[in-house]
């Protein structure tokens, strides 16, 4: 016996047996699509597959070479900063890398320096970042990584670096 609903008068035997995307929905009935799309369920990714499009025109516009060149002189910058400052230890060096630093502060748990430099409005990540066998093997509980892209400047290198200050001064270190 189908189940029914009060409300429209329709069978939902088939909503309980596969996920299904319908062609139409109507009071008299459902008509579904043909194979494979029959079996595709929800919406489709309109918006996503439009942002994505804009996404690309940017990057485009941009130009691929200018962008890695630009997120290299904020990893130089960036490096540049940090190892002026007191108690922050840059974590790697490899020969080719993306514009990313990882570093710790001494005395400061990573997870405690992502909270207050978030204060700031500095985001970053702080965890293993899908390398805990890397962190136990140089013997650290975690690691503080800034990323750096297109959208970022040195301001907001010197705003990262002005906000670990703060966190130093936090844990009263030098």
């Amino acid at each position: 016996m189908p189940k029914f609903s009060l409300e429209i008068g329709v069978s939902l035997d088939s909503l309980e047996t596969v996920s299904t995307k319908a062609e139409e929905l109507k009071f008299d009935g459902i008509f579904y699509g043909d194979l494979p799309n029959k079996y595709e369920a929800g919406t489709m990714a309109t918006a996503q597959v439009i942002a994505f499009d804009q996404a690309i025109k940017f990057l485009e516009k941009i130009g691929i070479n200018n962008i890695i060149k630009h997120e290299r002189e904020l990893m130089e910058y960036g490096k540049e900063i940090l190892r002026k400052n007191n108690s922050v230890k840059l974590v790697g060096n490899p020969k080719n890398k993306g514009a990313v630093l990882s570093f710790t502060i001494e005395g400061v748990h990573p997870h405690d320096i992502a909270t207050i430099l978030d204060e700031d409005g500095v985001a970053i990540r702080a965890g293993h970042h899908c390398c805990q066998i890397l962190h136990e093997k140089l013997g650290l509980p975690a690691t503080a990584r800034a990323s750096f892209g297109v959208y970022n400047n040195k301001n907001d290198i010197d705003q990262l670096n002005s906000s670990i200050n703060k966190c130093k001064k936090i844990f009263d270190l030098k």
